[in-house]
């Protein structure tokens, strides 16, 4: 019996120390440059106070447009791109984009604008992207702007 814990105890260190091994050298593998790519932020990633706002979508009727804003808030201290889309409200699909405008800076508004096509309803949204974040505006119904 004895005999037999000793022979269980050596393979277990032997285990352990081939697990050790290929450990460490996965770890050798590793150098502070990959640990400090995987550690870096982005400026929107640091401030996380930053609001962006989605304005409701409007329709001109007379000379048939749908337009609307996406606006970075006050509260932002650095720069950033915020892309503005103007999306069809596709109920059990792809919600599709109308317009897209993109615009820089450290507090300001960017507007997107749409000419209607034809006679129909749509469903419509202002949706603003900013670094991670992603902010919709409600739904809002257009009635002679398919």
């Amino acid at each position: 019996m004895n005999k037999q814990r000793i022979i269980l105890r050596g393979m277990i260190v032997v285990l352990t120390f081939t697990i050790g091994v290929s450990v460490y050298e996965i770890w050798s593998d590793i150098t502070l440059s990959d640990i400090s790519s995987e550690m870096s932020w982005t400026s929107e990633e640091i401030e996380q106070n930053c609001d962006i706002y989605a304005g409701l979508p409007q329709l001109n009727r007379t000379d048939r447009i749908i337009y609307g804003s996406g606006v970075r808030g006050t509260s932002c201290t650095s720069t950033a791109n915020v892309r503005v889309y103007l999306k069809q409200d596709r109920r059990f699909w792809f919600d599709r984009t109308l317009a897209s405008n993109v615009g820089g800076g450290t507090n300001f508004e960017v507007f997107v604008r749409y000419n209607c096509r034809g006679t129909g309803s749509q469903m419509v949204y202002i949706e603003v992207r900013s670094g991670n974040k992603k902010v919709q505006s409600r739904r809002v119904g257009v009635a002679y702007c398919g």
